[in-house]
């Protein structure tokens, strides 16, 4: 019988994985000529090459190898690192990073580093000691794409190729890692539920609406979705992955928010608050949503192009801009404010092309910025003409607005 069942299971989570991990993209040389010539893809390009073969169910950020990763990854829970070629420069810091903040060194991934040169291949070799194997190293056709310090080779490709090599591997461990989680999940659910006990009353089509619902199988998939999870104010939901089952029912909640809105808001509101969720709030975020939260999560969103500058927000806005100088002051004890602005202002270029900031727009268009504070004051300096706000050119700045003036009067 519960081989029959982990069958279905497999089936069925196969179809449903609702989880995006976040991919740091460390690109190599460039067609933007930073490394003394110009090679035939941007760092975009790259990104998007790693983006197509892991799939849409993950975030690829790319950085440019010029700069530290470190601050980037020290925004995200537990990403994947992928340090493509010249990127692979960085793989002693990053290994170390991941180490010393104990997430998980298996998701480091390099990827044909440039160890012909005794500077990247001692911080490579550095880097494999502190993960402790090679497996995720990979190597090309020569030393100057890895081929002495990596586990696995391919000297058949090309040197771009291994971009796809790469996000083909993380996608497919990833997948059989959340499959093997959710399957033994629901199995200890129906092992030990007093309540729900799927082995006398299994079938397919249960577990299809418990999976669709929830992805997990300690709710009734016959609830309503804003009420499933909850019997009379009581949890019913056990306390294993806790965070995975808070976001999958703000997700549920609310199916119009963009996902980087919706992930933002859950790692900056609610990771660090699950024992008071836990305690205050019987477990359920939507109740510690409740009020400006929840209806600020409902939007409406719209992920445009703004062509502002700093008189375009709001005086709340501006007045933080100034106390903290566009970043050249951390008045508010913001950790590792200074890398964070360097690390902005190196890639600022106020052509729309960003990673978005979130910011309200107020009936008298105004805006009020939410998040994004180092990537939005790096690009408005690029106006800079002088003290007076008023003269400073307008720059692009991409964006998720929720605009107020579209809300029901």
């Amino acid at each position: 019988m519960k081989k029959l069942i982990r069958k279905i299971l497999k089936e069925e989570v196969g179809n449903k994985i609702n989880y995006n991990p976040t991919v740091i993209f460390i690109a190599g040389c460039s067609s933007e000529g930073e490394c003394g010539k110009k090679y035939k893809y941007s760092h975009e390009e790259q990104g998007n090459m790693l983006q197509s073969a892991l799939g849409s169910n993950f975030n690829v950020i790319t950085l440019s190898h010029v700069t530290s990763p470190l601050s980037e990854i020290k925004k995200h829970n537990n990403p994947y690192v992928v340090m493509f070629s010249a990127g692979g420069n960085h793989s002693n810091s990053v290994a170390n990073e991941i180490k010393n903040t104990e997430k998980d060194l298996n998701k480091i991934y390099i990827a044909e580093p440039y160890t012909c040169g005794s500077k990247t291949l001692t911080k490579v070799n550095s880097a494999i000691t502190t993960i402790g194997n090679n497996n995720n190293v990979y190597g090309g056709k020569t030393d100057c794409t890895g081929k002495n310090v990596a586990g696995k080779i391919d000297s058949k490709s090309t040197h771009w190729s291994a971009l796809t090599t790469v996000g083909k591997d993380i996608k497919s461990t990833w997948e059989r890692g959340i499959e093997k989680k959710q399957i033994d999940k629901i199995m200890g659910s129906i092992e030990d539920s007093d309540t729900h006990r799927y082995s006398d009353t299994l079938h397919p089509n249960n577990i299809k609406e418990d999976l669709e619902y929830w992805s997990v199988s300690n709710a009734s998939p016959d609830s309503d979705e804003y009420e499933m999870g909850i019997t009379e104010d009581i949890p019913i939901y056990k306390d294993h992955n806790l965070g995975k089952e808070m976001y999958g029912r703000l997700r549920k909640a609310f199916p119009m928010t963009p996902e980087y809105i919706l992930k933002d808001f859950f790692y900056n509101n609610i990771v660090n608050e699950f024992e008071t969720i836990e305690k205050e709030f019987y477990g359920d975020p939507l109740l510690f949503t409740r009020g400006y939260w929840g209806e600020f999560l409902k939007g409406p969103w719209k992920l445009e192009i703004l062509n502002v500058n700093p008189l375009d927000f709001d005086d709340k806005t501006i007045n933080a801009f100034l106390e903290r100088d566009f970043g050249n002051v951390d008045s508010y004890q913001v950790p590792n404010d200074e890398e964070r602005t360097q690390t902005q202002r190196n890639i600022a270029k106020g052509d729309g092309t960003n990673e978005p900031i979130i910011v309200e727009r107020k009936p008298n268009g105004k805006y009020e910025l939410i998040e994004g504070w180092h990537r939005t004051m790096s690009i408005l300096l690029l106006g800079d003409n002088g003290e007076d706000l008023k003269n400073w050119d307008k720059v692009k700045i991409r964006a998720f607005v929720r605009d107020l003036s579209k809300l029901p009067k």
